[in-house]
């Protein structure tokens, strides 16, 4: 992680300007920084490699050389929820420890595991808890989002249906990674999108495409878990998964082994609690499990 942030500071200070960019230079030099070609765009790129023993110092190091360069700067951290599952102890308290005393440094941290985020932030016994403003991420506006995606397809004179894109966008609840899959597919299959047909088709398609890696997951999970698994599935939302109902209806088992198969489920990722109940995570995998 130290070495990418190293690496990014003296990169993005470069884009700057020649000026800005030496003064990174000779501030950070103790990084021992390397000039290469990126092998993508063809253009020099820095990279730093730092001793692993030496990882806090340098990080403290990178901190207190931006602190002083007078000018703000912004660091934003994607899928932040990773640093928890580093083999190294005290990670998050080390970072907070160096990033509450910078003053001219401002950090976003964001991520795609709200539930692991949330957890980090919200929780007494975490160091990052109360240290920041918390922004929940709400799915684009359905006009805005249509008017956007119809766009595309007009410029090569097709047609994307509002009907067909207010489906789409209810069944993944405006969740854009899915819509967004399932539009790139429409697009590359059809100049004009018309009907319902055509989208369950392109749906089922892109399910079809991630069966195998389906079934290598669910042959990981015990009896119990899977049961339960493609019992939520089926359901959509389930409220209380150990209610009399719901497990008579699926025929799953007792109520403690279905409160375990839960947990491991939670702890694999594979369901999402939210306020209305649990729901399995992916919603293509969700689909897939439902038609079994």
């Amino acid at each position: 992680m130290v070495n990418m942030l190293g690496s990014t500071v003296i990169n993005a200070a470069i884009s700057k300007g020649k000026a800005f960019g030496k003064k990174i230079l000779d501030v950070l030099g103790a990084l021992r920084p390397m000039v290469g070609i990126d092998s993508l765009t063809g253009m020099p790129n820095v990279t730093v490699n730092i001793d692993p023993t030496q990882a806090e110092m340098s990080i403290k190091s990178i901190f207190s050389h931006l602190n002083r360069i007078e000018k703000e700067v912004f660091i934003a951290i994607d899928e932040f929820q990773q640093i928890a599952t580093y083999p190294e102890t005290g990670t998050e308290a080390m970072l907070r420890s160096h990033i509450q005393f910078q003053q001219n440094i401002h950090f976003v941290f964001s991520g795609s595991k709200q539930h692991l985020m949330s957890e980090m932030f919200v929780s007494p016994k975490r160091p990052f808890y109360q240290s920041t403003d918390i922004m929940n991420l709400m799915p684009l506006d359905e006009g805005v989002y249509y008017e956007f995606s119809n766009g595309f397809f007009k410029d090569r004179g097709g047609t994307l249906s509002e009907e067909v894109f207010h489906e789409l966008y209810n069944m993944f609840d405006g969740y854009t990674w899915y819509v967004q899959s399932v539009l790139n597919r429409l697009y590359e299959n059809y100049r004009k999108v018309e009907s319902i047909e055509q989208l369950h088709g392109t749906v089922l398609a892109v399910i079809e495409s991630k069966a195998p890696q389906y079934e290598s997951l669910t042959q990981l999970l015990t009896g119990n878990q899977f049961g339960l698994l493609k019992a939520i599935a089926k359901e959509g939302v389930v409220k209380e998964p150990t209610g009399k109902e719901f497990l008579k209806k699926y025929k799953l088992s007792s109520a403690s082994s279905v409160k375990t198969a839960l947990e491991s489920l939670w702890d694999k990722e594979l369901i999402y609690r939210q306020s209305d109940g649990y729901i399995v995570y992916d919603r293509f995998l969700g689909i897939w499990l439902s038609r079994l």
